[in-house]
């Protein structure tokens, strides 16, 4: 068997649930949670999932939902894979990030599969909680490779951008409308004084 083949895992991971999440909504908006699931360093094999959202447990999310990745082993032996999980809540425009996980994948890989985990979310640069996550998660056997990149997914609503793409995008149509309409005018302009 081709060597490179046997450098690749499978892992499961199965998103179970959130506990006392931090509500990040504006008051008039029912809290929506879903998570945003990678694995970061292999920039050959980029790979993203993402859960529904929750409408329903408000604060205390369950997903119950199946993510499946592919790694390279021997870069998860070497710590250079890591498990980037965000929490997110979902709105009607923007989604807004409620806070991270990071777990290093050969946390995972070292210990036994099977057994449901908990980690605390995290705001990104704060210690501070953002609510406890649980999932569980099982390595599988050594599929053939990616065959080729993959694109990562995106999740409902752009995650996290704030608007931030799509209002510098309008700006920038706006601001083409403007200038050909000044043209458009300043020519008519011209054009009526020489007659």
């Amino acid at each position: 068997m081709d060597q490179s083949i046997m450098e690749y895992r499978t892992l499961e991971i199965k998103m179970i649930s959130a506990k006392d999440v931090k509500d990040v909504t504006p008051f008039f908006q029912k809290l929506k949670v879903f998570a945003y699931v990678s694995i970061k360093g292999d920039p050959l094999n980029p790979q993203t999932e993402v859960t529904d959202a929750d409408g329903y447990n408000k604060r205390n999310p369950e997903w119950n939902s199946s993510l499946k990745f592919t790694f390279k082993e021997s870069l998860a032996n070497q710590d250079r894979l890591f498990l980037k999980i965000h929490l997110g809540a979902k709105l009607n425009f923007p989604n807004k990030l409620i806070g991270t996980v990071n777990i290093p994948l050969k946390e995972l890989f070292d210990n036994p599969a099977g057994h449901q985990l908990s980690y605390q979310v995290r705001k990104i640069n704060s210690e501070k909680s953002r609510g406890t996550l649980n999932l569980s998660y099982k390595l599988g056997d050594r599929p053939p490779p990616p065959k080729t990149m993959k694109e990562p997914v995106k999740a409902p609503g752009e995650v996290f951008t704030n608007g931030a793409w799509k209002l510098t995008h309008i700006m920038v149509v706006v601001l083409i409308m403007i200038n050909l309409y000044t043209l458009f005018f300043c020519s008519l302009s011209i054009m009526i004084m020489l007659l």
